[in-house]
C-alpha cells in the first residue's frame, strides 16, 4: 500500500511538472514579439567579384542525379557480376 501511494505521488508530481512546463512554453510562443529588423541578404562569396559586386557571367549547373531506372539497371549489373550473386 505504501509503494502504491509513493508511486502515485511520484507520477502526479512528474505529470504536473511536465504539463506546467508544456503550458509555460506554449504561452511564451503565443506572446507577440516585437518585429526584428530584416537581415540584409548577402549572396554567397563565390557569386561576387573582387569588388564585391554580383558576377554577371553564366554559371555552370551540374546535376548528378540519374533517372531511377538507370540507377537500378547499373546496380543490378554490379550485383550480377559479383561472386556473391546467386546462380540464375
Amino acid at each position: 500500500m505504501l509503494f502504491t501511494f509513493a508511486y502515485f505521488a511520484a507520477f502526479t508530481l512528474i505529470a504536473y511538472l511536465a504539463f506546467s512546463g508544456m503550458f509555460r512554453s506554449l504561452r511564451s510562443l503565443n506572446r507577440i514579439q516585437p518585429k526584428q529588423p530584416q537581415a540584409k541578404v548577402v549572396p554567397h562569396p563565390e557569386l561576387l567579384d573582387r569588388d564585391g559586386r554580383p558576377i554577371s557571367e553564366p554559371l555552370l549547373v551540374v546535376n548528378f542525379v540519374e533517372p531511377p531506372d538507370e540507377v537500378r539497371r547499373r546496380l543490378e549489373e554490379i550485383y550480377n557480376k559479383s561472386q556473391d550473386a546467386p546462380e540464375r
